[in-house]
C-alpha cells in the first residue's frame, strides 16, 4: 500500500491492484476533486475509511471511469481531516485537489 499526504493537493500514479491512501489535512476544505488524469484505467475509491475494491465489488465506493480528466467532487468533513483510498487494475495517474471556498460558491 502506498500513501501520501495532500498539502493541500496531491498527485501520483497507482500501482496495479495496490491501494493508495491519501491523507487530507484537517481544517483545509470540505470539498475535494478526485481526478483520473490520464484515463488509462478505471479508478475505484472510497472516502469513508473503507478499503476500495478493484471493479467496485459488492457496490463499495465510487468510481472514476477510464477517461482522460474524469473527476468527481467529494465532500469530507474538514475538522478531522480524513483520507481518500484509491485502487485500480491498471496504472493511472490521479490527482486530488482542494476546492477553495470561492470555487465551491460559484
Amino acid at each position: 500500500m502506498a500513501s501520501g499526504t495532500a498539502n493541500p493537493n496531491y498527485d501520483s500514479v497507482l500501482v496495479a491492484n495496490t491501494v493508495d491512501t491519501v491523507t487530507l489535512p484537517a481544517n483545509t476544505s470540505e470539498r475535494w476533486i478526485v481526478e483520473n488524469v490520464d484515463g488509462v484505467s478505471r479508478i475505484d475509491f472510497t472516502t469513508d475509511g473503507t478499503t476500495p475494491v478493484v471493479g467496485g465489488g459488492a457496490g463499495t465506493g465510487r468510481v472514476l471511469p477510464a477517461a482522460v480528466g474524469a473527476q468527481e467532487v467529494v465532500a469530507i468533513p474538514y475538522a478531522s481531516g480524513g483520507s481518500i483510498k484509491l485502487i485500480s487494475a491498471g496504472t493511472p495517474h490521479y490527482a486530488i485537489e482542494v476546492v477553495e471556498a470561492s470555487e465551491s460558491e460559484s
